[in-house]
């Protein structure tokens, strides 16, 4: 780790000042920590050891020490449909990593922090950093970095990864004409944080014959660990689209989690077990036509009588909204067995569900990246769904 600080503290060297330490610049000054990582491979190896420099921003004072915050967040969806285009145009996917990211943002506050632990300069040991550049760990951190980042002009010391193989916990595997994201490591880890790794699968993420209530059963003991067993599923549900209902369905009792809930949040667990190899797929077609599958649970909630809808779009390069307000795009009935959006907006039966599943491209790593064999969503379409995509196809 000693190498990994010494390049961390060269470089922050390079982005701020050493100024002696007044006693209004010593109260001034906020804190910071080492946090020590190791950086994994997705088979679980050791990919290197990293360090990093934090500044402790809960101590900044609003309106004092930073004006607004800014959260930078990519929506999944953005994701596939990057990823969708890659295949489609059989681009080369390749990943940069920017070096020090937030330290080049350039600070217009006046940011005073002490020396960094063990790397405290002999000489002049009551001064403290003036921070000219950016800090992790500052409130306002990201909306500098995001601000230089939308600078056109602006210069990164870059590093070449090579071939998109693993990025936010999720690994990418490629051949000719196929792509698959699979987070098998993630969910290994959901598993053994919540102490699943010995487990009975199941098929089905959620049971038909039980409606989830906010009044059924004792209370859950430990409502922190629902909490955070929820939020980990929200990030699987990236490329596990098939659970994303009952995960939606399983955060409405965040609030007040009760012990069948918890049940219910331990089945999906066992049926991401039972197929922790499969993954979202993307392939390669000659069919470029938009298609949308919708849905709606017409006032099925037991507790406020609401309705769940869901959608699902097999993305093209048209825009359809424009199609549709000049009447060029008819919206087509399609039969409730081919309605792949049912499966986000109920609980279905295992047959209907691995139907839906293979229609929203979630396969085995393994057959995904087989030549030569044709997936369950590449079979014929059923008469209903042909009449969908001739519909749309005739524009």
């Amino acid at each position: 780790m000693e190498t990994s600080n010494v390049g961390r503290v060269q470089c922050l060297n390079e982005k701020s000042d050493l100024v002696f330490s007044s006693s209004r610049i010593k109260h001034e000054a906020g804190g910071n920590k080492w946090i020590y990582r190791v950086k994994q491979n997705s088979n679980g190896s050791i990919n290197k050891y990293k360090a990093r420099l934090v500044a402790k921003g809960f101590l900044q004072t609003e309106m004092v020490y930073y004006q607004e915050t800014f959260s930078l967040v990519v929506k999944a969806a953005t994701i596939r449909i990057i990823l969708s285009l890659v295949v489609i145009n059989n681009w080369k996917l390749r990943q940069v990593d920017i070096n020090n990211a937030f330290l080049n943002g350039e600070l217009s506050e006046t940011i005073y922090m002490p020396q960094p632990e063990s790397f405290e300069n002999s000489e002049h040991p009551n001064y403290v950093c003036k921070l000219k550049n950016d800090l992790y760990g500052l409130k306002h951190a990201p909306r500098v970095w995001f601000d230089k980042l939308s600078n056109l002009s602006s210069t990164f010391a870059l590093k070449d990864l090579g071939n998109l193989n693993f990025f936010l916990g999720i690994e990418v595997i490629t051949n000719d004409d196929t792509l698959v994201l699979s987070q098998s490591k993630y969910i290994k880890y959901l598993l053994a944080k919540f102490d699943l790794k010995e487990c009975n699968g199941t098929d089905t993420p959620l049971a038909t014959t039980e409606k989830l209530s906010k009044n059924m059963g004792e209370d859950f003991t430990d409502a922190t660990q629902y909490r955070k067993a929820i939020e980990g599923l929200q990030y699987a549900v990236l490329t596990r689209l098939e659970i994303a209902y009952a995960v939606n369905k399983l955060s409405q009792f965040m609030a007040n989690p009760l012990q069948p809930h918890w049940l219910a949040c331990e089945r999906v667990l066992r049926y991401l077990k039972e197929t922790i190899d499969y993954g979202l797929t993307f392939r390669r077609s000659d069919f470029l036509d938009l298609v949308i599958y919708t849905d709606a649970d017409w006032g099925n909630d037991i507790n406020d009588k609401r309705s769940t809808s869901g959608y699902c779009v097999y993305l093209d390069i048209h825009f359809v909204r424009d199609k549709v307000e000049r009447k060029e795009v008819e919206i087509a009935f399609v039969s409730t067995n081919d309605q792949v959006a049912d499966i986000l907006t109920k609980p279905l039966t295992y047959p209907k569900f691995s139907f839906f599943r293979s229609k929203l491209k979630v396969f085995p790593k393994d057959l995904s990246l087989r030549r030569g064999v044709k997936l369950a969503d590449e079979a014929e379409p059923t008469q209903h769904t042909l009449e969908c995509q001739l519909e749309l196809s005739q524009l």
